[in-house]
């Protein structure tokens, strides 16, 4: 299974940066991977009318830079990490600095924490962190504070649904199940797979104007019901493909085919099951500057109250440069 090797995690100057880093570190030491502490701090210029004399902007910010690096290695040492910990300080605008460093160090991780006063929902919402899931190229792992030390549950939400682009869908799929079975092992939790499923066209087949009988409704209803579950067997035939048999021995996935809305079914069966950490995918197709998110992912992300691994297919392209 793909691990994660050169992880970045997001500093902001709170102390609720630590949950974020000390999880990073964690599965950094499991993965033997590279870690990164990295802050974005806003440009002075055009955010201040004057420097103090005898200052220019360019000292100013250089000063800045300097002792914030200070800070973050300071961080770093009182953590007494097992492991090389990297500081860096850029300046600019937040998101944009980030996928930037991801793209030019690659990047295969970025986590961040949510702030501990905010609800999940309001943080994401017109926030640099929705910026970061609609655009940033790689993985990104939103962490709540009040996280346990370890995580009981994984859920990761997959879509076997009939439609375009189904190749695509299904190594996203596939990419969502191996990074969930990963992340479950190393927590050595429950992994939870979820499908959510709905026939769009029902209440219009059901409109009462079209005459149609309530027992061939019924009857067309259970055919697509089939077609789903057939759908999900084939899915889960597939697992012993991509997760060894001591991984599927171990954590025995767990797998869930529910009728309703995904933006509804998903963050209740989150909620109801105390899910811990929900995997799932942003966008819709790959490949398409602009298109950053789905309407289905954002209404989803807006609802849940845990946190979230937010995973782009393959060949997604940021808009970003």
């Amino acid at each position: 299974m793909d691990r994660f090797k050169n992880i970045v995690v997001i500093a902001d100057g709170h102390k609720h940066d630590s949950h974020a880093l000390k999880r990073a570190l964690n599965l950094a030491e499991h993965n033997q991977a590279r870690l990164t502490l990295l802050d974005v701090i806003p440009h002075l210029h055009g955010n201040l009318l004057l420097p103090p004399k005898g200052y220019s902007v360019n000292e100013l910010e250089k000063m800045i830079i300097k002792n914030r690096k200070e800070d973050l290695d300071r961080i770093i040492r009182e953590l007494n990490p097992g492991i090389w910990i990297n500081s860096e300080v850029v300046m600019g605008e937040g998101f944009h600095e980030i996928i930037r460093s991801v793209q030019e160090q690659g990047f295969d991780l970025v986590m961040k924490s949510v702030v501990p006063e905010d609800r999940l929902v309001s943080f994401f919402f017109g926030s640099t962190d929705m910026h970061l899931l609609r655009q940033c190229p790689c993985p990104v792992w939103m962490i709540k504070t009040e996280n346990k030390k370890n995580y009981k549950r994984i859920l990761t939400a997959i879509d076997i649904s009939p439609g375009h682009d189904e190749s695509v869908q299904e190594v996203l799929n596939l990419q969502l199940l191996e990074m969930a079975a990963s992340l479950a092992l190393s927590e050595f939790c429950e992994l939870h797979i979820i499908h959510a499923w709905q026939v769009f066209s029902e209440s219009m087949m059901r409109a009462s104007r079209l005459q149609l009988e309530d027992a061939a409704l019924d009857s067309w209803l259970s055919d697509q019901k089939t077609v789903i579950e057939n759908r999900q067997q084939e899915f889960v035939a597939r697992f012993p493909k991509v997760l060894s048999r001591e991984t599927m021995e171990f954590l025995t996935p767990k797998s869930h085919l529910i009728q309703g809305s995904a933006h509804k079914v998903i963050p209740a069966f989150a909620a109801e099951h105390s899910i811990d950490l929900v995997v799932m995918g942003t966008v819709g197709r790959a490949g398409v500057a602009g298109l950053f998110m789905g309407n289905t992912a954002e209404n989803i992300l807006n609802q849940l109250n845990c946190s979230v691994i937010a995973v782009k297919p393959k060949g997604f392209i940021s808009p970003v440069k």
